[in-house]
């Protein structure tokens, strides 16, 4: 069973006021907080690349994909617990990450390519990398082995499945360590100082 926030017909079933709009608007907050919680985490990513080179990179979201698709492919393909999938995903991403910049990017900024070219350029990559993803993987949602049926916890008229509670308090924990990162360490100094003035 899966709850859907929208009606498949017109008007609630049988008339009555079983769902209120206040029931309705609450469902809607907890789906818009969990899914704008995965978007911020997207975006952090993109910012710091913005703030630290000034270029846009519309291929971020297919990096960001690259590391689903990984952990997926290591839980569902290779049959890895789902924490060991993520763990490896994460090493392959940022494996990937620099791989990139040093022998894409960098290559590009050393040659005085202009930011406006660079995101051209970006958005050509962007599309390349979903081509191969939709060509190898399809371009259907698929799950991962332990989440595919989980049981709703309710909270009053919110039902809630303990994978997507766990998502929003991973995501809380990610923003509030880039944020202590960049604010309290040395290290976050000197990104905030590259950003304010390279």
């Amino acid at each position: 069973t899966r709850n859907l926030l929208y009606p498949l017909q017109s008007g609630e079933g049988g008339g009555g006021s079983s769902s209120s709009f206040f029931d309705r608007a609450l469902r809607l907050l907890v789906e818009g907080i969990r899914f704008g919680l995965i978007i911020a985490m997207c975006a952090i990513g993109l910012s710091l690349i913005f703030g630290t080179t000034g270029l846009t990179n519309f291929s971020h979201g297919e990096m960001v994909t690259f590391g689903a698709i990984v952990a997926w492919v290591f839980n569902v393909t290779w049959h890895w617990p789902f924490i060991w999938s993520a763990v490896i995903a994460i090493l392959i991403s940022i494996g990937m990450g620099f791989g990139i910049d040093r022998f894409f990017w960098r290559p590009l900024r050393n040659r005085g390519t202009g930011l406006i070219a660079m995101l051209v350029i970006s958005i050509g990559l962007g599309l390349l990398v979903r081509y191969i993803f939709q060509f190898q993987f399809g371009g259907f949602n698929e799950a991962y082995r332990q989440y595919t049926l989980q049981t709703g916890l309710k909270f009053g008229p919110v039902t809630i499945v303990p994978r997507d509670l766990i998502g929003m308090g991973l995501s809380i924990m990610v923003l509030v360590a880039v944020a202590t990162l960049l604010q309290k360490t040395r290290m976050g100094k000197a990104m905030r100082a590259v950003a304010d003035n390279k």
